[in-house]
């Protein structure tokens, strides 16, 4: 039996603007990503949800709570963005003067280098994968909406096309992608 995953990226922050890593940091959405979550909103059919899970992150929230109102919205801390540790807050330029090595490391390879303070890609995936499987196995055969960040919708892509490209795929503020799982 089939569960149906309608996964839909927060809108745009501030950071996200400012071209800043954003990870653990809770910060909402711009009114621009507002606006971008009210237009996406329009393209999803309400009465074909059966659940709506989250990230416990404000911008996620945020989102479930503009697109489905009074719906109750189930929070999971597994469905946050990727620990960008001591990246958070900066932009490339500004990792690549302070942490050069490290990020040109994880850069070129991010399944073999841990960011300090921060996550380590592998367990990171694993963190997602078992996430979005015990949804599934709590909603068989259920259109399930997740509101979640970047890095977990580019990883549920990547498993569900087997690519290990963890730069392949970068869904855009307000995106909606729908996926099967069996």
């Amino acid at each position: 039996m089939k569960t149906k995953f309608i996964l839909i990226r927060h809108g745009r922050t501030q950071w996200n603007r400012e071209d800043k890593y954003l990870s653990y940091t809770d910060i909402d959405m711009d009114e621009y990503g507002v606006g971008q979550i009210k237009e996406t909103a329009k393209s999803i059919n309400l009465d074909e949800i059966d659940a709506v899970y989250s990230s416990d992150l404000r911008r996620a929230v945020h989102t479930a709570e503009i697109i489905f109102k009074k719906r109750e919205i189930v929070k999971k801390p597994e469905l946050r963005e990727m620990n960008f540790g001591v990246f958070e807050g900066l932009t490339h330029e500004e990792i690549l003067e302070k942490y050069s090595e490290v990020y040109t490391r994880w850069l070129n390879d991010p399944y073999s280098i841990r960011i300090p303070n921060g996550d380590y890609l592998p367990e990171y995936i694993e963190r997602v994968c078992n996430c979005m499987s015990a949804i599934a196995s709590e909603n068989k055969g259920c259109a399930i909406a997740v509101t979640a960040h970047a890095g977990p919708i580019r990883v549920i892509l990547n498993k569900i096309s087997n690519q290990k490209n963890f730069w392949g795929t970068l869904p855009p503020s307000g995106s909606v992608h729908v996926v099967e799982y069996e």
